[in-house]
């Protein structure tokens, strides 16, 4: 849960990260498992 939150403040895929926000709480965190391209998530994303 915090995944998603770490990435809006680092900033880094922002656009990403603001396009799902705005779209759902719900799809933000799906989109976070494997959606954001991120140094934090980037082993998570690795991994999906």
């Amino acid at each position: 849960m915090y995944h998603w939150a770490y990435v809006g403040s680092q900033g880094r895929d922002n656009q990403r990260t603001v396009y799902s926000g705005a779209r759902g709480a719900a799809y933000a965190f799906v989109n976070t498992n494997f959606g954001e391209r991120v140094t934090f998530d980037a082993g998570w994303q690795k991994m999906f």
